[in-house]
């Protein structure tokens, strides 16, 4: 059900979901944009309305990781997938609180970064997205690559 916030401050919420007022305004509307309008009238309300996803952005991205010193020349950074999203976004940054660049967009819930180097931690955030848009970044993860092994003594 779909409520209005009354304009004074005294006056009751009303029910405009299924209200003869909307009815009336919308008839000779085709089907898909009285629901449509439904829709981007519950968002605006920061309501619920069945039906209304594409309005409804992607949650944050969870369980983001980033090897650490597993793999030698890559991070390995993994999260969990969302069944919403068609693709993610992945940020990197050299600092926890730094500027964070795009370095890739994936179809898969997961990316190997080859452009690193030894020695450095790189943190990273991932975006969920579809075609309506992109959830808020993830929590930074901070991920370094495998230290080369020391060369052998000199015979």
């Amino acid at each position: 059900m779909l409520f209005r916030r009354a304009a004074q401050p005294r006056e009751r919420w009303f029910q405009i979901e299924n209200s003869e007022r909307r009815t009336r305004h919308l008839q000779g509307w085709p089907i898909a944009e009285r629901r449509w309008i439904l829709c981007l009238l519950a968002a605006i309300l920061a309501t619920s309305v069945a039906g209304c996803d594409i309005f409804t952005p992607l949650p944050i991205t969870t369980n983001v990781a980033a090897s650490d010193g597993e793999h030698s020349g890559l991070v390995r950074v993994s999260w969990d997938p969302h069944r919403k999203a068609d693709s993610y976004k992945v940020y990197r940054s050299a600092e926890e609180d730094g500027v964070y660049s795009n370095i890739a967009i994936v179809t898969v819930p997961g990316f190997d970064d080859l452009n690193v180097v030894e020695g450095i931690v790189y943190w990273y955030k991932v975006q969920a997205c579809n075609k309506h848009g992109c959830s808020d970044s993830s929590l930074p993860e901070a991920g370094y690559v495998k230290p080369a092994p020391p060369p052998a003594p000199p015979d």
